[in-house]
């Protein structure tokens, strides 16, 4: 009799089963894309020929597959985990089969996540606000549109605006010349001193209604 406590399906075996049939066969290459890392890597990982990344991008992974920890933990001990992931597709009505998958992941907020977990801080002293904080203002309170919405407007992958967003990584060079010109400005040190960002934001793009949100949440 097999140990209990013994997983009984690898990780590669429950990567490779949800995206086959919950994810309804989405292509490898498509699942790699929207976690901006190579098809090679992530294939390693299907084949377990590869070990678990580091917590951050092996949560953003699972978040993509449409798992979770505990989800994880509940498939490498069952026994019959084709036929639950058969029920499990029925149920999600093949959602990984989007055009794009960054729409069908719930998101973590990156406001919590970034006073939690956040590792970028502005260097000057005299900052209030990072170039995190106005993106996401600009997201929620101007756009009022989805993380993958907004990769899109500033070329990056999903899971790269997220991770800047949430300040984990830098914004990159282009990002932050994309925010100077979207706010008509050469030098973004009054929306990083301010204290209030959505007020300052707000009297700059006055002139260009496209731009205001119709109310402030």
């Amino acid at each position: 009799m097999q140990d209990p406590k013994t997983p009984v399906n690898s990780l590669g075996k429950i990567l490779t089963l949800t995206r086959l049939i919950p994810g309804d066969g989405v292509p490898l290459f498509f699942v790699a894309r929207n976690l901006d890392i190579p098809e090679w890597y992530l294939q390693g990982l299907e084949e377990d020929k590869l070990p678990r990344p580091g917590l951050d991008r092996f949560a953003m992974i699972l978040l993509t597959y449409g798992l979770t920890l505990d989800l994880l933990d509940d498939y490498q001990m069952d026994p019959d985990l084709t036929t639950t992931l058969f029920k499990f597709g029925l149920r999600r009505n093949k959602e990984l089969r989007n055009t794009d998958l960054g729409d069908v992941i719930d998101w973590p907020d990156t406001t919590a996540f970034a006073e939690t977990y956040g590792i970028v801080s502005m260097t000057d002293k005299t900052d209030r606000n990072s170039y995190a904080d106005i993106l996401r203002c600009l997201r929620q309170e101007f756009d009022a549109t989805s993380i993958p919405t907004a990769s899109r407007r500033y070329g990056v992958a999903p899971i790269i605006y997220w991770q800047i967003e949430a300040a984990r990584i830098p914004t990159p060079a282009k990002i932050i010349a994309a925010l100077k010109e979207r706010l008509h400005v050469d030098d973004l040190t009054p929306f990083l001193t301010t204290s209030d960002l959505y007020q300052a934001i707000s009297q700059q793009l006055a002139g260009n209604q496209e731009n205001l949100p119709t109310s402030q949440s």
